[in-house]
């Protein structure tokens, strides 16, 4: 069966957003090697600054956030608690 027209253009959208993803995820690695030669010549400048005051923005996500909204709802409870 062919593709409706409104199909085809999902499929088109889903493709150049999948594009877009894999640009991003390069373009956030080339940043993050910068911040992190940046760090090195803040380090060679000034060797005993903090840099965990900056890095706070890099931190990784928390994984018993996600965690916790895989498990699934149990009836007769909210998910909160």
């Amino acid at each position: 069966m062919r593709p409706t027209a409104a199909i085809s253009a999902l499929l088109r959208l889903h493709g150049d957003l999948a594009s877009k993803i894999d640009d991003n995820k390069r373009e956030a690695k080339r940043l993050a090697d910068s911040m992190r030669h940046v760090e090195a010549v803040i380090k060679l400048l000034q060797p005993g600054y903090n840099l965990r005051a900056i890095s706070v923005r890099r931190r990784k996500p928390n994984r018993w956030v996600r965690a916790r909204h895989d498990i699934p709802k149990r009836p007769g409870r909210s998910q909160d608690g």
